[in-house]
């Protein structure tokens, strides 16, 4: 029988250099990330499975957004956020998206004390 009671994470697997910190900057994943947002981002350099990315549009910005595969190697690119509808403007290719992919949301953090965190990135 399947254990399903979820192990717990070990904190060195939340210390490793390889995981970097992005701001959500939209609220095109609201409810699921809300505008102001930290999220916990490990780089990949491709499509891994349908999950939330971060991706570089192309602007020099991140954008958290959701990805799926589609047919014919299409990646469609979602929002959770019902106000934006959805188009075929939101199909990119694969060579596309592993262009511009940085990494997959592997968690959200809830800041409780930007002041501090301003402190340190001065």
């Amino acid at each position: 029988m399947m254990d399903l009671i979820p192990r717990p994470i070990p904190p060195e697997a939340y210390q490793s250099s390889r995981l970097r910190i992005v701001l959500v900057d939209s609220d095109n994943m609201e409810p699921t990330l809300n505008k102001g947002d930290c999220v916990m981002v490990l780089p990949v350099t491709q499509f891994e499975y349908d999950t939330i990315y971060a991706i570089d549009r192309g602007d020099s910005l991140i954008t958290v957004i959701r990805a799926y595969q589609g047919l014919g190697g299409m990646i469609r690119l979602q929002r959770d956020n019902e106000l934006y509808p959805r188009s075929d403007a939101d199909l990119v290719d694969l060579d596309w998206f592993n262009e511009h992919v940085v990494g997959l949301v592997v968690a959200d953090i809830k800041l409780r004390d930007p002041v501090a965190l301003r402190r340190i990135q001065a």
